[in-house]
């Protein structure tokens, strides 16, 4: 398929280019000059190429039977810019259980009537833990603060916050999900820095 594609877009190309004008039912292409050639020498300071693009039959029928349907206006999007450990400032991910964390970013303002809004943490093992409401201590559209349950274990968590907020006067229809690990601790039983040594 991508050869037939690349074939014959260079077929279209090599075409007009020889100054043909091409019809594929979809569009219509047709070379055209600018500038005036002068005593019959091109002069590629004043002279150039173009080419102009007209649909054609098979798409104007094709939009022609095309509906349209509002489902909404699109939402600005939402997104994660960083993230901080209020207990030890780290910025790197880490985070500390029973702590605040800072989110940071755009339109992640916790807000909405749909029963998935909210901020869930997910461990290894696929267990969500969804934090109440009354443990975001902060919330604006660039900045939330939680406090993270303080019996969360070490591991890896993956911090999903969704949200129907939007930065018009109504809400989302369907809510979104914006999505930043975390590690708590020391993940999988790791030891941080210590190497053993194979010879002791």
């Amino acid at each position: 398929l991508k050869h037939a594609v690349d074939l014959f877009q260079r077929t279209v190309s090599e075409l007009v280019l020889n100054g043909y004008s091409v019809n594929t039912g979809l569009f219509r292409a047709v070379p055209q000059f600018r500038g005036v050639i002068d005593g019959g020498v091109w002069n590629p300071e004043r002279n150039s190429i173009y080419v102009s693009f007209n649909q054609d039959k098979d798409l104007r029928e094709t939009i022609a039977r095309t509906g349209v349907k509002i489902l909404g206006a699109k939402g600005d999007p939402a997104y994660f810019i960083g993230g901080e450990d209020a207990a030890t400032r780290a910025t790197d991910g880490s985070a500390t259980a029973g702590r605040n964390y800072r989110l940071q970013g755009k339109n992640i303002k916790v807000t909405g009537t749909d029963a998935a809004v909210g901020i869930v943490l997910i461990d290894e093992k696929g267990t969500e833990t969804k934090l109440p409401m009354d443990m975001i201590a902060v919330n604006n559209p660039s900045e939330v603060l939680v406090l993270l349950p303080a019996d969360l274990k070490d591991g890896v968590y993956e911090l999903r916050l969704t949200t129907q907020f939007s930065t018009g006067n109504k809400l989302l229809k369907v809510p979104r999900t914006v999505i930043r690990s975390l590690v708590i601790g020391l993940p999988s039983g790791g030891d941080g820095d210590i190497v053993d040594d194979p010879t002791a």
